[in-house]
């Protein structure tokens, strides 16, 4: 049998990508699977690394209830206007949200108002379980101990030798 041509297009940069696959069953689903795989992968990574600023995650917190100007968003947030534009740009940029002018004021939304349900869902993977919150504490009241009798002892120390 002679080789079939299978292509995928890649959205991202007009890519296209020729793979030759011999005529089996599988095989040309075996590979289109692995490669959106890949894409998709690739893409959550691109899309967490966006959300991976604390403004950023603020600003969708924010717009959660619907959309906001520029001045709205940085008296919420107590930034500085020129900081809000910024990220604002990257979000809109990477389609995390739209805009909408109304003259010369433009209005932004979350182009997917459940990404802030996402964010406020992912909260207890950050929370520490209770043992842990329990190790951590005693190993800063341990730490803290050291720390007090250390400079206890290196007190006397320095008193013996004034002397």
């Amino acid at each position: 049998m002679a080789p079939a041509s299978f292509c995928l297009t890649i959205e991202r940069g007009a890519v296209i990508v020729r793979l030759h696959v011999r005529m089996r069953r599988l095989a040309p689903y075996l590979v289109c699977r692995k490669m959106d795989r890949k894409v998709v992968s690739e893409e959550l990574s691109r899309f967490f690394g966006v959300l991976a600023h604390p403004l950023r995650v603020l600003i969708i917190e924010e717009l959660r209830n619907g959309e906001l100007d520029v001045t709205a968003l940085k008296d919420a947030l107590s930034v500085p206007q020129a900081s809000v534009s910024q990220h604002l740009g990257i979000l809109r940029a990477n389609r995390i949200v739209l805009e909408r002018r109304e003259g010369r004021h433009v209005f932004y939304h979350l182009r997917q108002p459940e990404l802030a349900n996402l964010v406020l869902e992912s909260i207890p993977f950050i929370s520490p379980d209770d043992d842990e919150a329990k190790r951590i504490l005693s190993a800063i009241n341990s730490t803290k101990t050291s720390w007090t009798q250390g400079n206890k002892s290196l007190k006397a120390a320095k008193r013996k030798s004034v002397r």
